[in-house]
């Protein structure tokens, strides 16, 4: 018999992400930006904003932040450095430099191949200043990387919280409201993890308890022991990393960190009031819940809420009991919207309490959605096209205008719509960002917190923490209020009777709720928390004041996450407030009090050492140019046995442009001899809809088989017994030239067409080879007549995808996915390929209930040609329980007899339909989503029925459920299986299958590689 002894596979190159997915979500080109180039002394930035003063601003900011890392790092960066500014974060979710699609929750990225920098602006300077920092520390991060024998995958290793905490710290220091809150959390409620645990356990927000790990390393033992413990951790692991520079074991480390965040915070929370004993709480913390709205008569309330885990949601509740009432948009489902804006946003009710306005992504833009609260639907949308981010938005008392915080060319100002007049006027127009805005009961003046300083300096980058700004509409006028100049002021509103202003501050360090009297002038304290008043960010919005009673409702700081509580209206008791500007900085002053070498408090203490002048900066236009992005492992090696030597190896090259609009891709493989090379070349074009490339590729396949026969010769006049083998190397040849073209709808719906021209070439080559006594004696070259002829095809396909899912650690679990695609083939074969993919999971938290119904065949006239492979139904992917190398021979019913098998070939056909049902538990998951919290090895458990039938164009089904025929009926398994997300990297699956339809067969079991469909 012919035994199979090789066969060669040439690795194709993967084309882009998008492109080669079966399924999966869109980045979207919706704009085209026209760029340019910033060129710095250290920097060239790339911008298309026509206003060029935030981008400016920008570049001092960031040759201020390399001037201070220098004294940290040790190092420059090396020259032009490169660096990509969107003025909006609708536009930065549109840049092709990142690769994976941007949620709205990241504020920047470094990709470490070209350390490219890439961030939206965000019109407000604190915001700005921090993420710019916290990204230039990355890029050295990377720059250390890659010049050290770990490289850049070194990094892996390194634990989430050391990274990300370590840029937390050298931009922000020891002083940290937010970081202070989230410690004072852990204390409050004894849970603080050891260093191990933070490493594991992704619950503890790595850039909060990282950035507070952080600091007690550098104050223990100086800020010029970060980067040696960094190198140290690269070259030797963290656990030995610690120990060789620090002198310490993590294990004593963490012994000591944990006790100093102890005794630090203890004595601060024990006299504060616990998040619990304020107020009413109606909505817990088991989600988070952001941004509470309370409707005018303080009945309803709208809040921004992952309770559906897998996206953040507006939904509005009972604001006496949190009695949640009706979930207003979907954003799995919706296909009018992309996302919600929740970050620093809020919604505002209309003064009849019928509508709601929110702020939303939509078609690459940010807008106003008009929400009918009574007819359930979205009945307006707001386009701005002269707008970038829309963060807060208050609807006029009279409900004929709404106020608008919102950037235009990367600068946050104030403007209002006119409903009547659909026109936008501008209110504020300065380098200062204004947020947060709220109209006066009476509708002649409006409330915002600004970071315009008392004495303002834009040319010294003097920006002060958050105020209140008073702006009399009918003169224009503006008065500021601030309880003490070193606290924030954020979300400032009138009491119903304007003769109040509650707001949220941090004069001593805990951010609660105040209140100013416009009568007496004076400040009140009305919520004493020990966490914190707070939403994601310090500048997030939490509050809420209902116009018409006065009810307050915010969202507060619990146990890692955020509840959302109450308060009746009651006049504010008039208690005198201690202000103290040194109790202030000791309660924000993360552990240890006393710091040795503290460099980076040092220069973040003085603002304006390290500013460069921008007389020097210059506007170069953007040309794209192919650089080198990544080299694949070079691969080389020879083999060789009595038979014969063999040569294989590979390399492949992946180029694209700083901007990522061009790809190209190169690819060659060897395996065997020069008749066996490989290669591959691509061009990807995704500046704009509709991305377009092409694909040329020459890929061979061998199979070597084997076939011996005993014989005899005549040697030197002797008949001597031989051993002939025959080998026949069958080489088929697949080349290919394709062009791409895909036109992305939304993040969830896409076009894809593909159109070219295949050849696909055989060679057989047959040797006979003579052996005596294990010494070869002859060769001999044969002809094979077996080999087909060439086949010369013209294909081209069209597909409708769509993919509202979302992924949990194994598989799919909430939303639909489908695939509709259609295939024509002409040439030496007619044919066409019909495929219907539909998917769809129901959560039930924690179960999912899942079903696929798919079809995939091929019609037309050579849709049965000998030459085209059999689809084989019992796919282990489509069908458990019937896999092709759990068949034997006993069960076929004729005997002996392997290639008439009825039992297997009813397997077998051009055409199969397959129905699957999963009900989805997760084992092994996080709090929020599985039975048990063991973030560590997520698991699945499955229960599943798999059904499927294959067929002909001459053999149709038999639509009976029988388990005894060998007729081509369709065949059923039930059974169980468990998924490993192993390390996110791979996912396994483990089954045991009942299959129906085999008779002598009970059981059967198998595993594979794949994430659940």
């Amino acid at each position: 018999m012919k035994i199979p002894i090789c066969m060669f596979f040439f690795l194709i190159l993967t084309i882009n992400q998008s492109l080669a997915e079966y399924f999966g979500r869109n980045k979207v080109q919706y704009d085209n930006f026209d760029f340019k180039i910033l060129h710095t002394q250290s920097f060239d930035i790339h911008f298309y904003t026509s206003e060029q003063a935030a981008v400016n601003e920008a570049a001092i900011l960031l040759e201020r932040w390399y001037n201070r890392f220098k004294l940290i790092f040790q190092r420059p960066l090396p020259d032009n450095q490169p660096i990509l500014l969107y003025t909006n974060h609708a536009d930065f979710q549109q840049t092709n430099a990142i690769n994976e699609l941007l949620t709205q929750e990241i504020g920047g990225v470094t990709e470490g191949f070209m350390n490219r920098i890439v961030l939206p602006l965000t019109g407000v300077y604190s915001e700005n200043n921090h993420v710019l920092g916290h990204e230039l520390a990355h890029a050295f991060h990377y720059d250390i990387m890659k010049s050290s024998n770990a490289g850049i995958t070194g990094g892996n290793q390194i634990p989430l919280w050391f990274i990300e905490g370590m840029s937390e710290y050298l931009t922000i220091g020891t002083f940290a409201p937010l970081t202070s809150m989230w410690m004072r959390d852990a204390v409050l409620f004894d849970d603080i993890p050891s260093i191990e645990m933070m490493g594991k356990n992704p619950s503890y927000f790595p850039y909060r308890y990282g950035h507070a790990l952080w600091a007690f390393i550098a104050g223990n033992f100086g800020d010029d022991i970060i980067i040696p413990l960094f190198e140290s951790v690269l070259q030797n692991g963290w656990y030995q990393g610690f120990k060789l520079t620090l002198g310490t074991p993590v294990d004593s480390l963490s012994i000591d960190w944990e006790f100093a965040v102890t005794q630090h915070f203890r004595d601060l929370v024990q006299k504060k009031k616990k998040p619990a004993e304020t107020g009413n709480q109606i909505i817990d913390n088991t989600s988070i819940n952001l941004a509470p709205v309370l409707s005018p008569d303080g009945k309803l309330i709208a809040y921004f809420s992952s309770k559906d885990l897998f996206s953040i949601d507006l939904f509005i509740a009972d604001a006496a009991n949190g009695k949640i009432k009706n979930k207003l948009i979907n954003t799995q489902t919706d296909e009018h919207f992309e996302a919600l804006r929740f970050t620093n946003s809020s919604a505002a009710w209309s003064p009849d309490a019928d509508k709601i306005a929110l702020p939303v992504f939509k078609t690459g833009d940010n807008a106003i959605a008009i929400y009918n609260v009574k007819k359930g639907r979205v009945e307006q949308t707001l386009h701005f096209k002269e707008l970038g981010d829309i963060s807060s938005i208050a609807w006029s008392p009279d409900g004929k205008k709404l106020l608008l915080s919102a950037t235009e060319d990367a600068i946050c100002d104030l403007f209002i719509y006119h409903f009547t007049s659909k026109t936008l006027q501008k209110l504020t127009d300065d380098v200062y960002a204004e947020l947060q805005p709220s109209w006066a009961p009476d509708g002649n003046s409006i409330l915002f917190a600004t970071d315009k300083a008392d004495h303002p300096s834009p040319d010294s980058l003097s920006y002060g923490p958050p105020r209140i700004a008073l702006f009399n509409l009918t003169d224009s006028t503006i008065d500021y209020l601030s309880i003490a100049n070193w606290a924030k002021h954020i979300d400032p509103q009138f009491s119903p009777d304007g003769q109040y202003i509650y707001f949220i501050s941090d004069p001593d360090g805990f951010s609660n709720i105040y209140c100013y009297s416009l009568q007496s002038f004076k400040f009140f304290k009305i919520t004493d928390i020990a966490t914190g008043v707070s939403g994601l960010t310090e500048l997030a919005p939490a509050l809420s004041v209902a116009s018409k009673n006065g009810k307050l409702a915010f969202s507060v700081f619990e146990k890692s996450g955020y509840r959302i509580n109450t308060l009746e209206p009651h006049p504010p008791k008039e208690e005198y407030i201690v202000l103290s500007k040194d109790d202030y900085f000791r309660n924000i002053k993360l552990p240890p009090v006393s710091h040795k070498t503290p460099i980076v408090d040092a220069y973040l203490e003085n603002p304006t050492e390290g500013l460069v002048s921008d007389s020097s900066f210059s506007v170069l236009n953007y040309n794209p140019r192919l650089r080198l992005l990544y080299v694949g492992n070079l691969v080389v090696g020879a083999a060789a046995d009595p038979l014969g030597v063999g040569f294989a190896g590979g390399v492949s090259f992946l180029f694209t442009d700083l901007l990522g609009d061009h790809i190209l891709g190169l690819g060659a493989q060897i395996n065997g001899g020069i008749r066996d090379f490989g290669a591959e070349a691509f061009y990807l074009n995704q500046k704009k809809r509709p991305n377009w490339g092409f694909v040329l590729s020459r890929i061979p396949y061998m199979a070597t088989t084997a076939q011996v026969r005993n014989d005899t010769t005549t040697i030197d006049g002797e008949i001597r017994d031989v051993q002939k083998i025959t080998l026949t190397d069958q080489r088929m040849y697949d080349n290919q030239i394709y062009s791409i073209l895909q036109f992305p709808f939304s993040s969830s719906r896409r076009m894809e067409f593909t159109a070219g021209f295949g050849r696909i070439s055989y060679d057989y080559r047959a040797e006979e080879i003579s052996v005596i006594n294990n010494r070869i004696v002859g060769r001999q070259d044969l002809v094979d007549d077996d080999e087909p002829a060439s086949l010369n095809m013209f294909q081209s396909s069209l597909a409708y995808v769509g993919d509202f899912s979302y992924f949990g650690f194994t598989g799919p679990v909430t939303g639909r996915r489908f695939r509709l695609e259609y295939q024509q083939t002409t040439g030496s074969l007619l044919f066409g390929t019909v495929l219907a993919d539909y998917r769809q999971y129901f959560l039930f938290n924690p179960l999912t209930l899942a079903f696929r119904f798919l079809h995939y065949g091929r019609y037309l006239r050579d849709s049965q040609d000998y030459r085209l492979s059999e689809l084989f139904v019992g796919n282990e992917a489509w069908i458990r329980g019937y896999s092709y190398y759990s068949y034997d021979l006993a069960e076929c019913s004729e005997e002996g007899d392997e290639e008439n098998c009825p039992e297997f070939n009813r397997l077998l056909g051009s055409r199969i339909g397959v129905i699957n049902i999963e009900l989805r538990l997760p084992i092994f998951g996080t709090q929020q989503f599985g039975l048990f919290n063991f973030p560590y090895l997520p698991t699945d458990l499955v229960a599943f029925l798999d059904g499927g039938v294959a067929w002909t164009k001459n053999s149709h089904p038999i639509p009976e459920l029988n388990a005894k025929t060998k007729e081509r009926v369709p065949v059923f398994s039930v059974g169980a299986a468990t998924r490993f997300n192993l390390f996110g990297l791979l996912v396994l699956q483990i089954y045991a299958a009942y299959p129906f339809q085999r008779n002598d067969l009970n059981w059967s079991w198998g595993f594979f590689l794949a994430p659940g469909w």
